[in-house]
């Protein structure tokens, strides 16, 4: 149950042997020891893999009905309150599930200036824009760019501002790889725990205006308190899957009565509305399924030498010794999980907050305050979570916002951030992109910078890096993607149960890295 492929048997190749995943590299006996000593202090073991009861046949076999539900489910506009988006127009099984924009686009609707109401418009005739997704959707602009949800159920926590993590009955993060934690919702939500971070996860996108709710149930009516909306929304998307024959069986088969697995697993009998826990169950099961941790970097840990470049160990050893980068690109997901303000150049709509009784903000809504969204502290303001760096090479634009379109920018980011900022140029974002308020002043960023969390010293402003040791960094971090991850457009299902059109990917306007 590694992979969603196994599962669903849809024709992606085998796993490519060690020989063809890597470059072949020629370096000495002693550079190889040298990164795998590196690796070791810092307790990377490779191939991370999710901690999953043993479960029997008979129960693989309901978990894999789930997962053809939940793929179903992932790329059906009938999740959305509009029925313009599905979770898959955002996060496309083409793109790696994730969108290559900048910053993601979902309804064709728009919020107010103070985000408390919203404008919905009709989609585009099916064939011109409304079922297309990646660069040639014009579809409004959203908050934050779409991160990869590749490896997801490996992580303690979700989101840009770290909204989602895995925490104890005390409300204490627990850090740990172990699905049998399940998850307990941030406020204001009232349910407190559902079987996985995944599950939880899917209870979200359908209740966020801009991503799939739009104006649904309420059309133009100012936001309600989440606490009473949220399950309204629900409500109301449950009752249309409902609704639709060809959901029913499907619902009806994967969670009949007997058919619990996990505590608290929803139950469909014959006839019953669909509850919504058992469309974000079905979700949060197919979500799981993609976990793509068998890379060249894997190989080269278990000893073999071949499996990458000459380049990519030296970039391995800057980015575990000289480069710092590991400080907070830790561990074998190569994310510590933490919020940082690193400097990330504001561009974008942001997510209509500000301090407009300073100056400095210069009197703009467009500002993004990260994590002091989720927790109202300043002392947060402009953190955003340590994004893991598996298949990163295959997931531009990177940062928060989509600000940086190649691997070498983002790097050259992390070691010169005002150097980066003086150097920042805007064309390389979306132009509508651009017309938001344009390139922000980053005085307020970099005062809430501390380079001391990079894992730099007291007074150190920069890490000086080569251009070699940028390149040497982009070939290490092109060992970190599983060949299968470059074939995951085939997860996409040519049809829905609805009957809706699926959406189709356009063409990339970002480099990636094979």
């Amino acid at each position: 149950m590694r992979r969603v492929v196994a599962i669903l048997a849809i024709g992606i190749a085998p796993v490519l042997s060690a020989a063809m995943m890597g470059c072949g590299g020629s370096s000495s006996p002693d550079t190889n020891q040298q990164v795998r000593n590196a690796a070791e202090v810092q307790g990377l073991k490779g191939n991370p893999t999710l901690k999953q009861p043993a479960l029997t046949t008979s129960q693989q076999e309901i978990i894999q009905l789930r997962v053809e539900l939940g793929r179903n489910l992932f790329f059906d506009h009938a999740m959305s309150g509009v029925q313009h988006t599905s979770c898959g127009t955002c996060h496309h099984a083409a793109f790696q599930f994730s969108d290559a924009r900048n910053i993601a686009r979902g309804t064709f609707c728009d919020l107010n200036a103070t985000a408390t109401q919203i404008t919905c418009h009709d989609a585009p005739t099916p064939g011109q824009d409304g079922n297309v997704v990646g660069p040639d959707r014009k579809s409004p602009l959203n908050s934050r760019n779409s991160p990869l949800l590749i490896n997801n159920a490996l992580f303690p926590g979700l989101m840009w501002n770290g909204r989602f993590r895995f925490v104890d009955e005390s409300g204490t993060d627990v850090n740990k790889l172990d699905a049998s934690l399940g998850f307990q919702f941030p406020a204001p939500e009232k349910r407190l725990n559902v079987r996985s971070l995944l599950t939880g996860q899917a209870h979200i996108p359908v209740t966020e205006a801009v991503e799939m709710t739009g104006d649904f149930p309420h059309t133009g009516q100012p936001f309600e308190d989440p606490d009473e909306r949220n399950p309204e929304v629900r409500l109301g998307i449950a009752n249309r899957i409902s609704d639709l024959a060809g959901y029913r069986p499907l619902f009806e088969e994967a969670y009949a009565p007997g058919t619990q697995i996990f505590p608290g697993d929803p139950q469909v009998r014959a006839g019953d509305d669909i509850p919504y826990l058992a469309i974000a169950d079905a979700a949060g099961h197919f979500m799981e399924t993609l976990v793509f941790t068998d890379a060249p970097w894997d190989h080269f840990l278990k000893g073999d030498d071949h499996a990458i470049s000459a380049a990519a160990k030296r970039g391995a050893l800057t980015f575990l010794t000289t480069g710092k980068c590991s400080t907070c690109h830790a561990g074998d997901l190569f994310s510590d999980f933490d919020n940082y303000n690193i400097g990330v150049p504001q561009v974008g709509p942001g997510t209509a907050q500000s301090d407009l009784s300073d100056p400095a903000y210069r009197g703009l809504r467009t500002w993004d305050f990260g994590l002091e969204e989720i927790n109202a502290s300043s002392n947060d303001r402009f953190k955003f979570r340590t994004p893991p760096l598996r298949g990163v090479a295959l997931s531009s634009p990177y940062m928060h916002n989509g600000a940086y379109t190649t691997l070498e920018d983002a790097i050259r980011h992390h070691a010169d951030p005002e150097a980066a900022y003086a150097n920042y140029n805007i064309t390389q974002i979306e132009p509508d992109m651009q017309a938001a308020d344009g390139l922000k002043p980053m005085g307020p960023v970099f005062d809430r910078r501390n380079p001391v969390v990079l894992g730099r010293g007291a007074g150190q402003q920069r890490i000086d890096l080569t251009e070699a040791q940028i390149a040497d960094l982009v070939e290490f971090l092109k060992s970190l993607t599983d060949p299968l991850m470059k074939d995951t457009a085939s997860l996409a299902p040519k049809t829905v149960p609805s009957g809706l059109p699926v959406d189709v990917a356009g063409p990339r306007r970002f480099p990636v890295y094979d």
